[in-house]
């Protein structure tokens, strides 16, 4: 915020930065995750599940 008081940046510059800023944390998070399963110690966790219950609580979102 002192950007924007200092006049360095105006609001919609700030929003565009902080919007940015966002989207490269999000994407750093992706990264971190893909690394984490192809990690040779990662182990999936097997269970069961009603998948007809899920693809129906899917179809309702429609």
């Amino acid at each position: 915020m002192a950007w924007i008081r200092n006049g360095m940046y105006d609001v919609d510059m700030y929003e565009d930065i902080l919007e940015e800023t966002n989207k490269t944390n999000d994407l750093v998070k992706e990264m971190l995750e893909i690394s984490k399963l192809e990690s040779p110690t990662f182990q999936l966790k097997k269970e069961i599940f009603d998948l007809g219950s899920i693809f129906l609580k899917e179809t309702d979102k429609l």
